[in-house]
């Protein structure tokens, strides 16, 4: 294959095969970060593991205050169907395993361990025996990896509970579509036999015919290894996506890659495909080949805060505060640390929480970028329902919200098929505050459920 293919050129020979986005906005990219190799960074004094769950159900913790524990070693043992294994990512001694608040603002239990420096490896790591689908399942939740594009979405129960099941395709998602993040275009550079060696795990055990790898064309580099990488195997394809925000959504990416739509609360499967980010493909693999678990996963810390972009291999669990540190902290009195991408993340409030497994981004803003405009009438200019990738109403659901309809909102607008990207409140002339009104409403739809479950049950 030719090694000076441009992306251009990539778009223009595919672009029969990918669908134009519905909706969607085109915000800077800002994406330095995709040419910064990857360093290791210094071993932290101490990780807090938060242990968190699908659902209420959770985890049990398998260790105590004083216990000492190994690379790998499981510290959390899930007893739903649901929720996958937590394992130390350093080697030492547990401090304390207490209720705390994890770096997305949930109360759940954390795991803290002092490392003493050794990053001993767990004496009981093997390499998993997978001779069929169920032994292959299960072997992707043991290694603990969930969606690591940012959802944590466990990744064991996307391939559902029976090889076949109606699905013909796989959709690796390379699309990284939110602007500043590059943790998963550096795995697609970096770790590419890896990912394709996921793709073909799961392509093997779960009886899926072909899978087509989606990478935004903003991304030369790793549209050209990892094409090259396929090349070999005709069940493996890479598609180059227009840059339009949101492309990596999943019902989106489907469509892009495949005409196939996907209808408003239904899975990708109901469409036929599965839908896997590239690193969690990576981190199966490494997985399958070594028995390593996830204890490490690479970040992005970047934004105008910080001197110059970076890509940090980090073990899971790792204060942020360690993180800042080492890369010179942030700049300005006023400064603001986003965790993910400026559309759909939150403000880190508390430097001493660990990462998260699906923590990708950390992005440091000057307080210029977070100063807050202040929120204006709607005038009715209809730019919220263009940019819907969803094909929603905002403003409507928005007067709803506001009255306390939730439930209207939700029957006449659809609101829970809102996916949360922004785009509405990105183009809105009126600074309007309308993703956040849709996070809200649907809170609270959920907790009258929750209240109305709860009573039942005491009747």
């Amino acid at each position: 294959m030719a090694k000076h293919i441009t992306s251009a050129t990539w778009s223009k020979r595919l672009s029969k095969a990918v669908r134009r986005p519905v909706g969607g906005v085109h915000p800077d990219d800002q994406k330095a970060a995709q040419a910064v190799a990857t360093e290791t960074l210094p071993l932290p004094a101490q990780v807090k593991l938060a242990v968190t769950s699908v659902t209420p159900a959770g985890c049990r913790l398998l260790v105590r205050p004083g216990d000492l524990v190994a690379v790998g070693q499981p510290v959390a043992s899930p007893v739903d169907l649901m929720s996958v294994p937590v394992h130390a990512s350093v080697s030492g001694r547990v401090l304390s395993v207490d209720e705390a608040t994890n770096l997305n603002g949930q109360r759940c239990p954390v795991v803290v361990i002092a490392s003493d420096g050794r990053q001993t490896q767990w004496e009981q790591l093997q390499v998993p025996a997978v001779t069929d689908f169920a032994s292959f399942r299960q072997a992707v939740r043991a290694s603990g990896v969930v969606g690591l594009g940012g959802a944590g979405f466990p990744a064991f129960f996307k391939l559902g509970s029976a090889p076949g099941q109606s699905i013909d395709l796989l959709v690796a998602n390379g699309s990284e579509c939110e602007p500043y993040s590059a943790s998963d275009a550096r795995d697609m550079l970096e770790n590419g036999a890896e990912i394709i060696a996921g793709i073909r795990a799961v392509l093997d055990y779960a009886q899926i015919g072909q899978a087509i790898i989606g990478i935004e064309g903003n991304k030369p580099d790793a549209i050209r290894h990892l094409s090259e990488l396929a090349a070999a195997d005709e069940r493996i394809r890479v598609r180059v996506l227009p840059r339009r925000y949101p492309q990596g959504g999943e019902k989106q990416l489907v469509y892009a890659v495949s005409g196939r739509r996907i209808a408003g609360g239904a899975l990708p499967s109901a469409a036929g495909a599965l839908v896997m980010n590239v690193s969690s493909l990576a981190a199966i693999a490494v997985y399958l080949k070594t028995g390593q678990p996830l204890t490490q996963r690479r970040i992005t810390v970047t934004g105008p805060a910080f001197d110059r972009p970076r890509n940090l291999m980090v073990p899971v669990g790792t204060p942020v505060s360690q993180i800042l540190t080492y890369v010179g902290g942030l700049h300005g009195a006023a400064a603001s640390l986003i965790q993910g991408g400026p559309m759909m993340g939150r403000l880190v409030e508390d430097y001493e929480a660990g990462t998260l497994k699906q923590t990708n981004l950390l992005l440091g803003l000057t307080a210029a970028q977070t100063q807050k405009q202040a929120e204006q009438a709607c005038i009715r200019c209809g730019l919220c329902a263009e940019v819907c990738p969803m094909s929603l109403q905002p403003s409507e659901m928005n007067q709803l919200v506001l009255l306390g309809r939730y439930q209207e909102a939700a029957d006449r607008y659809y609101m829970k098929d809102c996916i949360e990207c922004g785009c509405c409140s990105y183009i809105c002339p009126a600074y309007r505050l309308l993703t956040q009104s849709f996070v809200y409403g649907k809170q609270q739809l959920k907790l009258a459920q929750r209240q109305a479950t709860q009573g039942g049950q005491a009747q």
